[in-house]
């Protein structure tokens, strides 16, 4: 069996532990991810990542075979006689290698589209795959339904299933495009100011820039006017650099105060946060917009790119982000498709990214005797897959806990602002 990459393999690893407990319907493993086709639209809902952090996907790709999974930043594989990650594949591989390490950011998102699942034809038919129902309104919403899946004559065909929790998975220059659509959208002030019939009234004001302050004492580094001075790009440099407070004498992020046009509005510091301080009456806290505040409408532009040294050109996947849509909750957005409060939350509770993208999907740590035997295993693992001597040979010791909470796949993005 062949596989395209290591999503499809754990796929069928959960198919094999189905099977083992009696279970007979299996969906393909684009269900679980979101793959790009040339010229497509469609609506996503980007779910904010636990902590604010994006988990980062490192893994590596060698001719002929599918991606596999890099572990020098897992910290099970941390060798203190070398202050370094192991992983044979990186020890292998040099930079100008076609299996040199490669990075994706990994998004949790609902994807708002239906799906129907059909014969793989590029494998024969003996394999399932799915493809997008040509209608995308709710089930219950069967008005002019022409597409041509829902009305086949084979019921398993006709089926539709709702697109759900799903990973995206994106390149540096694909994570930068919806990045950018997030800058965009933190610029809008969506506190909370009101209600009516139609529901809560937000702010919907720009919020701009107001000074800066110590996180650790609040003392100013930049007050009002100085900041105001700043042209735009020497703020972002500013915010994005640790700097040190001449008060306190500690070095991090400045934490940025921001205020709302409205003139009623602006960030609570740090310290108003932990004591839960409320604002003044006809005053609001400014809550800075985000990519994880409304549905986002994503259109794929592909784009050819001839690499030196390569024959062939490779395609890329550009991601043509839109902001239009009107501010909401995810808990509006899937109620319109008919899933109760129960269901929703389910629905967007927050995957085991670390477990999801482990190291081997053979070898499970519980079946060895040790941590270090597993780790073992998996270098030696690596090395067998590409058919190189194992570099790490013998073991190497010192590795610290895999299993203390802490996530693989760092270092990870921070949506700290």
């Amino acid at each position: 069996m062949s596989w395209n990459d290591d999503l499809e393999r754990r796929h069928y690893e959960r198919q094999e532990e189905q099977q083992s407990r009696g279970g007979q319907n299996f969906l393909p493993w684009q269900m679980d991810k979101v793959t790009f086709v040339k010229g497509d639209t469609f609506y996503i809902r980007i779910l904010r990542p636990v902590d604010s952090h994006v988990y980062t996907r490192k893994y590596h790709w060698p001719k002929g075979l599918p991606p596999i999974s890099c572990t020098e930043d897992h910290p099970a594989f941390y060798d203190q006689a070398t202050n370094k990650g192991q992983c044979s594949l990186c020890t292998i591989f040099d930079k100008k290698d076609r299996a040199k390490q490669k990075k994706e950011d990994v998004l949790e998102v609902i994807d708002f589209r239906f799906f129907h699942v059909v014969p793989d034809e590029s494998k024969g038919g003996d394999a399932q795959t799915v493809e997008r129902c040509i209608h995308d309104e709710p089930d219950n919403d069967i008005r002019n339904n022409r597409c041509h899946l829902c009305n086949n004559n084979d019921p398993e065909i006709s089926k539709r299933y709702f697109g759900g929790h799903k990973v995206m998975e994106l390149k540096e220059y694909q994570y930068n495009q919806v990045w950018a659509a997030h800058e965009k959208l933190t610029n809008t002030c969506i506190s909370v100011v009101g209600e009516d019939s139609d529901g809560p009234i937000i702010c919907g004001k720009k919020n701009y820039l107001l000074t800066f302050l110590c996180r650790h004492c609040e003392e100013i580094l930049l007050d009002d006017k100085e900041v105001q001075r700043m042209a735009p790009l020497a703020q972002d440099k500013y915010k994005r650099a640790k700097q040190t407070c001449t008060h306190c004498g500690k070095a991090d992020w400045p934490y940025a105060i921001y205020a709302c046009e409205s003139g009623h509005g602006r960030t609570p510091t740090p310290m108003e946060i932990e004591k839960q301080v409320q604002p003044a009456e006809g005053e609001h806290w400014v809550i800075r917009g985000s990519m994880f505040d409304k549905v986002l409408e994503v259109t794929v532009a592909c784009q050819e790119k001839a690499i030196k040294g390569q024959r062939e050109p490779i395609t890329l996947y550009n991601l043509n982000v839109s902001t239009g849509e009107d501010w909401s909750s995810v808990y509006t957005d899937l109620s319109y498709f008919g899933f109760d409060d129960e269901q929703i939350e389910k629905l967007c509770e927050p995957w085991d990214l670390a477990d999801r993208y482990r190291p081997s999907w053979k070898l499970k740590p519980a079946d060895f005797s040790d941590e270090q035997s597993w780790v073992d295993a998996v270098l030696a693992e690596q090395a067998e897959t590409v058919g190189r001597p194992n570099p790490f040979a013998g073991g190497s010791g010192g590795a610290r806990s895999a299993f203390s909470g802490e996530q693989g796949g760092a270092p990870r993005r921070s949506f700290r602002s």
